[in-house]
């Protein structure tokens, strides 16, 4: 016996049209059967249309309030009494032949299948466009996963065995996972249940303003860890290494493709042509459809059939012209390609990760350089990954350490638009199996967070770093950008401890944004030692050599040591500054060329490899920093700093101890007035570096920053 399991929500009058095209399509089979409605959470509409048919002997009708799809479909499913299981929606249709050729396909097999219809043609609820997607069947483990990833390869309505969804339940969507009928379609693939077309059907899907399919879609919904996406299995695929993007060819395909070229060829065509019109004449089917999109005869007489009962149906001129399209889930999409990508570079199960959008250089990326190395002497058999969000190269790879390895997500999602992005770093996440993410500095994972609260907050365990706000170019530098505000305020409550390497941006956000103060741990980032020539300064004038080393940015304000340069005399002081231009350079901004007093010795890699012994004092000019790395590094080689109070500077440089903290921090004065006084007596900075450097052992020294994430960082 056959079940037919409808499923009711809201669907109202509309449903009548669909227990039409069920009983038309029941008249012509001799199938015995019996009509299950399982009307859950419905609204009064979809309830008193259903009830006429409460004296029905051949209608069941079930009521429950799971306001879930899936666990909806098992109950009826549990309830049937046929061997056999149909499921469909109450709001769409199916063609005349929909159960002779579904049950001829189930009766006629001898391996676990599920059965599809051929054709699925999608339609928008009063007008709209057409789509008709022609579905497949199983190809191979390897392909069929390929097809899968990312896309619905199949769609809601399906067939089979009353067993066979017995062993393979519907999922309730719960914890940020959805899309049932998707879920079941990868698990039966799992499970090596063949997927089989019922040929010539047609299923039509009514796309509504307001569906369960897009509510899952508006709260980003996710597929749970699936087997079919094993990374360890993706690394073996060999259908990926190529650069074609589609899937093998059937013989029928490979057979129309040879016809094609041969009709193509003027000396053979002219032997076919007649044989090809005879064929016509005698089964009234072309042999070979033009290469344009042809809808197959079958849909079209069915379109026109199923619109006595669905009248906006009617497969008009203007329709077939302009409104339709065809959909094709049979094609490797580059999002499979993107994630075949990503398993290529997972070396390891992951105990932790890293997010960030790059691995540069810049104080962010050593800031995930010490996470790294700390982790490592923690916990030796540890993996850690680290994924990268933009799409650049990653040139201080070479610093991670071994245990440690790169996922450049931003190269291999490439191009994809924006729902495919998350749609492959959704899978990433979940199939690397691990909870444990840190973010630093990377807007598109905390724009995931968003997207995904209900995921992340019963799988995911979110840590991020803070360190301070930033300039917008071309603002003049009024303008400022902020992870934390608008990211971070969005999903507060979603993070649970935010790391920074300096006290004031704490202070920044609790008043700003209204942070709780309670919910951050300060690490104090280690400086590597840097061999150097103790200075020894005698009292009376010299001429001063002064470093400055940074981006050249808005955020370090090289137009200030420009102007600061303007007001020094050559005589008694030189400026060296290094840096890679960054997006001021879009401004206009240039060093200027002949000053006596600066000079601009292009970018550096590594501030421990420039000619540190020959500069008296480092020169920071910031607009806003955090704990910037390079004043720590300064003070490792011997070097005073004098800079600006600006963001957690004032943790370390603490005026007139461990160097000069210009409180008026744009203020181009203030800072002659200082170099000027050091330049008259130099010797003042014997004693501050000597401060800086005990600040440094004890606070910014390697031990204790170890045991601080030993103690709340890995727990």
């Amino acid at each position: 016996m056959l079940s037919i399991i409808i499923t009711a929500h809201n669907e109202g009058l509309m449903a009548h049209h669909t227990m039409l095209s069920i009983f038309r399509a029941i008249e012509v089979t001799n199938e015995k059967y019996e009509i299950i409605v399982h009307v859950d959470k419905g609204n009064d509409e979809t309830i008193r249309y259903f009830s006429r048919y409460a004296d029905d002997r051949r209608i069941r009708i079930l009521q429950n309030d799971f306001g879930d799809l899936g666990m909806s479909r098992n109950f009826a499913i549990e309830k049937a009494k046929g061997e056999y299981i149909s499921v469909l929606d109450a709001d769409d249709l199916i063609s005349k032949n929909y159960f002779v050729e579904t049950m001829r396909i189930l009766r006629g097999s001898d391996e676990e299948v599920i059965v599809h219809p051929n054709y699925c043609l999608s339609f928008e609820d009063l007008g709209g466009n057409f789509v008709l997607q022609t579905l497949g069947e199983s190809i191979s483990p390897e392909m069929d996963a390929i097809l899968l990833f990312g896309r619905h390869r199949w769609i809601a309505a399906v067939s089979g065995r009353r067993e066979t969804f017995l062993n393979t339940p519907y999922t309730k969507t719960e914890n940020g996972f959805g899309h049932e009928d998707y879920t079941l379609n990868i698990k039966l693939t799992e499970r090596g249940v063949l997927h089989k077309i019922a040929k010539d059907t047609t299923y039509f899907y009514r796309r509504k303003a307001f569906s369960l399919l897009q509510q899952s879609n508006s709260l980003h919904y996710a597929q749970p860890y699936h087997e079919l996406f094993e990374i360890e299995k993706w690394q073996q695929f060999r259908s990926l290494e190529k650069d074609t993007i589609e899937p093998p060819k059937t013989w029928s395909q490979r057979l129309r493709d040879g016809y094609v070229k041969i009709r193509n060829n003027k000396f053979f065509n002219f032997f076919i042509t007649p044989v090809a019109e005879v064929s016509k004449k005698i089964t009234g089917k072309r042999v070979i459809q033009p290469t344009e999109m042809q809808v197959p005869a079958s849909v079209l007489e069915e379109w026109m059939e199923i619109s006595k009962i669905e009248n906006q149906m009617f497969p008009t001129a203007e329709i077939l012209a302009t409104r339709l399209t065809e959909y094709n889930t049979d094609k490797i999409e580059e999002l499979s390609q993107a994630y075949y990508k990503i398993c290529k570079q997972v070396k390891h199960k992951p105990d932790f990760i890293f997010v960030v959008p790059w691995v540069v250089s810049g104080g962010a990326d050593k800031v995930l350089l010490n996470y790294l190395n700390a982790l490592e002497e923690i916990h030796p058999d540890w993996h850690v990954a680290v994924i990268t969000t933009n799409n650049c190269v990653n040139e201080w790879e070479y610093r991670m350490p071994r245990n440690s390895f790169l996922v450049e997500f931003g190269k291999a999602a490439g191009n994809l638009d924006r729902s495919d992005r998350d749609t492959l770093l959704t899978r990433t996440l979940i199939q690397l199996q691990c909870s444990r993410i840190h973010v630093i500095n990377s807007a598109e994972i905390l724009e995931w967070v968003r997207l995904h609260q209900s995921l992340v907050k019963n799988q995911f365990d979110i840590s991020a770093s803070l360190f301070c706000y930033g300039i917008l170019a071309h603002t003049d530098g009024r303008g400022i950008w902020d992870f934390a505000d608008p990211y971070i305020t969005r999903i507060y409550d979603l993070i649970n401890v935010f790391y920074t390497d300096n006290t004031a941006v704490i202070d920044y956000l609790v008043k700003k944004e209204g942070f709780d103060k309670e919910k951050f741990r300060v690490h104090y980032q280690p400086t590597p030692q840097i061999a150097h020539q103790d200075h020894h300064y005698a009292q009376e004038p010299k001429k001063l050599n002064i470093l400055w080393a940074g981006r050249i940015s808005v955020q370090k304000n090289p137009k200030l040591l420009v102007r600061i340069a303007k007001r020094l005399d050559p005589e008694k002081v030189h400026i060296d500054a290094y840096g890679r231009f960054d997006e001021i350079e879009r401004d206009g901004f240039q060093f200027p060329e002949g000053s006596g007093v600066l000079s601009y010795c292009g970018p550096f890699d590594d501030f421990s490899k420039l000619d540190l012994d020959k500069y008296d004092l480092f020169l920071h000019t910031s607009v806003i920093d955090g704990m910037p790395n390079i004043v720590l590094e300064a003070a490792s080689a011997g070097l005073v700093t004098v800079a600006g109070d600006v963001g957690g500077i004032g943790d370390f440089v603490k005026n007139n101890k461990t160097g000069f903290l210009i409180t008026d921090a744009d203020n181009e004065e203030c800072y002659v007035e200082v170099i000027d006084k050091i330049q008259q007596d130099p010797s003042m900075l014997n004693s501050m570096i000597k401060e800086a450097q005990k600040l440094l052992h004890e606070r910014y020294a390697w031990e204790p920053f170890v045991e601080d994430i030993r103690g709340d960082f890995v727990t």
